[in-house]
């Protein structure tokens, strides 16, 4: 499964929106060593309840546009 990402760093809360075909995901991490690509995959994790060995950043990793692979096997 794979999903595309809007991201909002530096944010007050912690919260995900779903959309039909995307998520959009504010964070209170800064895009500064990698903390919020690590905040994003824990919260990601938290929500769907699976590991967070089953996601990954397929693309944008130094962008705020992503797109994540989710692995359900």
């Amino acid at each position: 499964m794979e999903i595309d990402l809007k991201i909002h760093t530096s944010s007050s809360q912690e919260k995900i929106k779903k959309d039909k075909d995307s998520w959009e995901i504010w964070i209170h991490e800064k895009p500064i060593d990698n903390l919020a690509n690590k905040s994003i995959i824990s919260l990601i994790s938290k929500e769907l309840k699976i590991p967070k060995t089953k996601i990954k950043i397929i693309k944008g990793v130094k962008s705020k546009i992503k797109k994540i692979k989710i692995n359900y096997d």
